[in-house]
């Protein structure tokens, strides 16, 4: 998944026009798959439902999840950050946002076609 800046670091759909940049993005390792990762619950190593926010940009942003089952959190920019869970993420049902400023923006999701 990722979220798109505009040149000045502004969250903005992915759809418009001054999108110019997807500048952060959700990843998942090996051990962090949702699908093929550790499936028991590690306190602090990465497990099935835990990811990684790189944030390329050289803004920060705050990761946000209106459900609270993501830790608010700043990544800063040109950072990567481990964010752990305790419950898998669905990142297809925008629960997951990223706010920078006033500005909100939801993740989109990348799928296999």
């Amino acid at each position: 998944a990722y979220v798109s800046r505009d040149k000045n670091g502004a969250l903005v759909p992915v759809d418009i026009d001054n999108s110019f940049y997807n500048d952060i993005f959700i990843l998942e390792g090996i051990a962090s798959s949702h699908k093929y990762g550790i499936k028991t619950q590690e306190l602090n190593d990465p497990d099935f439902s835990d990811y990684w926010v790189l944030n390329t940009s050289k803004y920060p942003v705050i990761l946000k999840s209106h459900s609270g089952d993501t830790p608010t959190t700043v990544i800063m920019g040109n950072s990567l950050s481990f964010i752990k869970t305790k419950k898998l993420q669905d990142y297809t049902m925008s629960d997951i946002y990223f706010q920078y400023g006033n500005q909100t923006e939801s993740i989109t999701t990348i799928t296999k076609k």
